[in-house]
């Protein structure tokens, strides 16, 4: 959807990158969780300062405030 609404004739000269993470299950039930078992992993939420189960979602942000690119990773993925 974010992507058929971008502008087709705007380009983009600078670009933010984030990430945020996605909790699959609460970190007490994360060792008997079976959703995206092989995918998801163990990471580290700065904000909540909690340790997670699940992924780290990167997102590429345009000048204009527009999402340019998104990616899922694991969570313990760093963001370079």
């Amino acid at each position: 959807l974010w992507q058929t609404l971008l502008p087709a004739t705007h380009t983009f000269q600078l670009a933010r990158l984030d990430s945020f993470p996605a909790t699959v299950c609460r970190f007490a039930r994360a060792s008997r969780c079976r959703l995206f078992r092989g995918f998801a992993a163990y990471g580290r939420d700065h904000a909540a300062q909690a340790t997670i189960y699940g992924f780290r979602l990167h997102a590429r942000i345009s000048e204009a405030g527009f999402i340019t690119a998104l990616a899922v990773a694991p969570a313990n993925e760093s963001d370079s």
